[in-house]
């Protein structure tokens, strides 16, 4: 993790929203795919199936302390993130609850 481009940031955090409902969506790993090359997907998909809930967000936590992301580089992100959210057509209290806490963590 301590290695990770901003690419691979991405990747992971997009990952992270898409399983806030336990599973990856066509839609949303299409998503992800326009963002982050093939092979970085891959890479991270398999990281964040490996980690637990308390390690991504330790993750998460960990590169936003070590990298200091400009405002405009957060507020495309949570977009994105947004983007996963609703791509199945609803956005729902669980993923609302979840894209609150990244909002606040970002």
């Amino acid at each position: 993790m301590s290695d990770w481009t901003k690419t691979d940031f991405m990747a992971y955090l997009l990952f992270y929203a898409a399983k806030t409902d336990l599973k990856v969506t066509e839609d949303e790993l299409a998503i992800i795919s326009e963002n982050v090359d093939a092979e970085t997907v891959s890479s991270i998909e398999k990281e964040i199936n490996a980690d637990n809930d308390i390690e991504r967000i330790d993750k998460i936590n960990s590169y936003v302390k070590e990298n200091k992301c400009s405002e405009e580089e957060i507020d495309n992100l949570l977009e994105e993130i947004k983007k996963i959210y609703e791509a199945d057509g609803k956005f729902d209290r669980l993923e609302r609850m979840t894209f609150s806490f990244l909002r606040k963590t970002l």
